[in-house]
């Protein structure tokens, strides 16, 4: 004779259920998590391979974060204008393309500027560049006042696998292709300034540690005061020729 479930047997199946997947939704959110921070190593990667390709076109030097000098060629162009305008990234950007520079910056579908842990939490994520470079030795933004001498060369960097090249911050106001304070980094803004999409602070996203492209193209995790070997944030070794 065929028996049907009661309402109380369906509800201590439910309950159960319910139980079950509140025990394997924080090690799914967990997995999600890990995958996301692999396949932001794999960007910076790419990008590090795309960088040095740049460097051996010129003469040894990184990218530049950004040229806003009013007489350049290359005015409003941030560092990943140059790697689509120089087609590094597989891009094929023209000169009014690279040029641009509004507010909200430009549509890329694809991932490689933004790691998905961080973009995961701001708006627009297909307009985001979620990666910045070292200010201090390598990429600051190009004015009418820098003086272009100081910008280091990686054959003369003393320590490439302990210098940083670039690293990860979030802010709501860092876009593709648009010049701001956030297209390079110094290491004390990393720390104070990593933010979600509502200008809140938020930790960092890896296990409390960014991911570094460091200067001979490998790719590391550290918490910010680790980069600065037991230094001041006014003396970051890692990010200094030293």
């Amino acid at each position: 004779m065929k028996r049907n479930f009661t309402i109380i047997e369906l509800l201590v199946v439910i309950a159960i259920i319910a139980i079950l997947a509140a025990m394997l939704l924080p090690a799914l959110n967990q997995a999600r998590k890990h995958a996301w921070g692999a396949q932001c190593v794999n960007n910076f990667k790419q990008l590090g391979l795309m960088m040095l390709n740049y460097a051996g076109d010129n003469s040894d030097s990184l990218p530049f974060a950004a040229d806003s000098r009013s007489t350049s060629l290359y005015k409003g162009f941030t560092w990943d204008d140059v790697l689509g305008y120089g087609r590094y990234d597989g891009r094929s950007l023209d000169l009014s393309q690279a040029q641009y520079n509004e507010f909200g910056g430009i549509v890329d579908t694809r991932s490689l500027y933004r790691c998905p842990v961080i973009a995961n939490g701001l708006p627009n994520v297909e307009r985001r560049n979620t990666y910045v470079l070292n200010r201090r030795l390598f990429s600051p933004e190009i004015s009418d006042s820098t003086d272009l001498s100081s910008i280091i060369r990686l054959t003369r960097v003393r320590r490439p696998s302990m210098t940083v090249a670039a690293t990860e911050r979030s802010s709501r106001n860092k876009f593709i292709g648009y010049i701001n304070s956030t297209s390079d980094m110094n290491p004390d803004q990393q720390h104070t300034n990593h933010q979600d999409g509502a200008g809140n602070p938020i930790p960092p996203p890896h296990s409390n540690k960014f991911n570094y492209l460091m200067a001979d193209g490998h790719v590391t995790r550290y918490m910010p005061k680790e980069t600065l070997e037991g230094d001041s944030w006014s003396s970051p070794k890692m990010w200094m020729n030293e």
